[in-house]
């Protein structure tokens, strides 16, 4: 079917710099990556065409960092409630990408690149995990849709309002 161990070299260091973006923890992150890629060679024969196989492996990883939370238990998942987001895109013209443009220009700085990662984490983490997919590990919208089992129109949406939420979240962390 496919090259498994080139496969899984090609990815290793996608999955690794994703967890560690999620776990701040190298140590854990390296044991998360690790246990990535036992489940993917344990359950190769369920992916169903070679096409699949990134975002396949993503939804295992996201999965592996959701377990990962639950045995520590600390993962509380929350949503907190947006109010009047149909009039604020309304009155305000959303420019996505000035908003991308204004992420990637603080990451390349160092100094502002820890104030833009604090401003993700106060995110909530249906916003974070889209950011973080597309900014940070450069997938596509819709392989985003795929690796989260949503519509690519949510994904979509979820992007464009967390873009707007982190870069009013970096301002306020920059302000003090």
């Amino acid at each position: 079917m496919m090259d498994l161990n080139r496969k899984i070299n090609e990815l290793y260091t996608d999955v690794y710099y994703f967890v560690l973006s999620k776990l701040y923890d190298e140590d854990v992150a390296r044991d998360v990556t690790q246990n990535v890629m036992e489940r993917i060679i344990l359950n190769i024969e369920t992916l169903k065409s070679e096409k699949s196989f990134k975002p396949w492996a993503m939804r295992i990883t996201v999965n592996e960092i959701n377990m990962h939370f639950r045995n520590l238990k600390r993962y509380n998942k929350t949503f907190a409630s947006v109010e009047n987001i149909e009039e604020f895109c309304e009155t305000q013209e959303i420019n996505i990408e000035d908003l991308e443009a204004d992420i990637l220009e603080c990451l390349l700085n160092k100094e502002a690149g820890l104030n833009v990662m604090r401003a993700l984490d106060s995110l909530d983490e249906k916003y974070r995990e889209v950011i973080r997919l597309n900014i940070i590990c450069e997938y596509k919208l819709i392989e985003i849709a795929d690796i989260l089992n949503v519509n690519v129109n949510t994904v979509r949406t979820r992007y464009v309002r967390g873009l707007v939420k982190l870069k009013e979240a970096f301002v306020n962390i920059e302000r003090g």
